[in-house]
């Protein structure tokens, strides 16, 4: 048996027998553009759980309705997940969504603002339905990169930058 046919078999194994929880957040700042850009990956089973939990029946993030799946995540998005830049909250606005086999991506984007000097992350994204959950938090600033981890019940970080 090919060595690698191996190590995906005992991979999924043991993912199946051992679940984890975690999403993973990408946070770039570019002081060239000006621009700051953020992507949320969620594996869509957590993410439609959750947004089932706040109501929302007959969610399908695959095949379902995008038009309506767009605005879902954008509001639980919005709902879970503040950045604040020099004390002034970054207003996000909801680009786009994509689907790979197992996970869904959240796209947004601000447009114009100066470097900021701190970064503070308040999330809680997937808490509500997943006691275990991991929130990973990847800041990129210029190329620069920086990393966070909160586990539930974490609920902030804050970066300075020089």
């Amino acid at each position: 048996m090919n060595a690698t046919i191996l190590l995906k078999t005992l991979i999924r194994f043991w993912v199946a027998f051992h679940p984890y929880y975690l999403s993973v957040t990408e946070i770039e700042y570019d002081s060239r553009t000006g621009m700051l850009g953020m992507s949320c990956k969620f594996f869509t089973d957590d993410l439609e759980e959750a947004l089932k939990a706040g109501g929302n029946s007959g969610i399908d993030l695959v095949r379902g309705d995008s038009v309506r799946n767009a605005k879902l995540m954008s509001d639980y998005v919005n709902r879970h997940l503040k950045v604040t830049a020099d004390g002034r909250e970054v207003e996000l606005r909801f680009i786009g969504f994509e689907n790979d086999p197992e996970a869904t991506w959240c796209y947004f984007e601000q447009g114009k603002m100066t470097a900021p000097r701190t970064l503070r992350v308040e999330a809680d994204l997937l808490y509500e339905t997943k006691r275990e959950q991991i929130n990973l938090f990847h800041l990129r600033f210029d190329g620069s990169r920086r990393s966070w981890r909160l586990a539930n019940p974490e609920r902030s970080f804050e970066a300075v930058f020089k």
